[in-house]
């Protein structure tokens, strides 16, 4: 267990701090496929444990919308907790940002009793 129990199956790919959620049998060697070619497997990639989860919600966003593979193909440049912004590995710069809301009531762990509602993150483009 690596935490984020709703995510479960969970993976963190080490020494480089990559985790990955939702994920079942089938997904491992796709997962493991993309790793080794130092690109992120998008549909299950939750983040970088270097990053925020506001931090984490902004690069998804980014790499979502760019299609952004590469492992290290972005760089966090500036974060003030409501603003994120990155540079890819082309030179351009992305800003973010990044408000937390109140998620869906759900059980956040295995052995949770009772629901709560999870903060979840909404990433707008930034002027």
């Amino acid at each position: 267990h690596v935490g984020g129990d709703r995510f479960a199956g969970n993976v963190v790919c080490l020494p480089h701090g990559v985790y990955y959620g939702r994920l079942d049998r089938e997904d491992a060697v796709a997962l493991l496929d993309e790793h080794f070619a130092r690109r992120v497997l998008l549909e299950k990639y939750r983040g970088r444990s270097i990053f925020t989860f506001g931090e984490q919600a902004a690069e998804r966003g980014i790499r979502e919308r760019e299609r952004i593979l590469e492992l290290d193909g972005l760089e966090l440049v500036d974060t003030d907790g409501a603003h994120v912004t990155f540079r890819d590995v082309l030179g351009h710069v992305h800003r973010l940002t990044v408000v937390g809301e109140p998620g869906e009531p759900r059980r956040l762990t295995c052995t949770a009793t009772e629901e709560r509602r999870p903060l979840r993150f909404r990433v707008t483009e930034s002027a």
